[in-house]
């Protein structure tokens, strides 16, 4: 997986060309709050977006402006709200609009993956939501488990116990 700091610049470049083509143009705001989404694998809520966004410019935000801009970015296509945490998250791929994402989160550390749905699994469930009659479904599916660093942490707990 590509570390945070060699993604970004990449695909903040690619994430503004995505949402340049929509009728909202991205604002110095807009770029910097997914700028600071990117730079964490965990998914953050508005409030800690906001202070982080704080510390790094010089520029203020408030909470207020940080939720519009949030429901901006998933309307982009590019940041997803993770309804397990109520938190958000950038998306860790290349922004697209046509793919089913799974998030992996962990519930220990809320460290959180991204990981593409294979098409034997998206057609299937595409299919399962027409016949259902439901359109306007979210695009993602969320999981959560514990990740490796956590369980390792956990099981070395356990060894010191016995």
């Amino acid at each position: 997986m590509m570390t945070v700091a060699k993604r970004t610049p990449k695909y903040v470049a690619k994430a503004r060309s995505l949402i340049e083509s929509s009728a909202n143009k991205p604002t110095v705001k807009r770029c910097n709050v997914l700028a600071v989404l990117l730079s964490t694998t965990k998914p953050l809520s508005a409030y800690e977006l906001t202070d982080r966004y704080n510390k790094r410019y010089t520029e203020s935000i408030i909470a207020a402006s940080v939720y519009r801009i949030l429901d901006w970015l998933t309307q982009a296509g590019v940041a997803y709200r993770l309804n397990i945490l109520n938190k958000f998250i950038a998306c860790q791929q290349r922004p697209s609009t046509q793919q089913l994402s799974i998030f992996i989160v962990c519930k220990n550390c809320q460290k959180t993956i991204q990981k593409r749905a294979p098409n034997t699994l998206v057609h299937p469930i595409y299919e399962r939501v027409s016949e259902a009659n439901y359109c306007d479904i979210l695009p993602h599916i969320e999981l959560t488990g514990v990740c490796e660093q956590c369980a390792h942490i956990s099981h070395q707990k356990e060894n010191v116990i016995e």
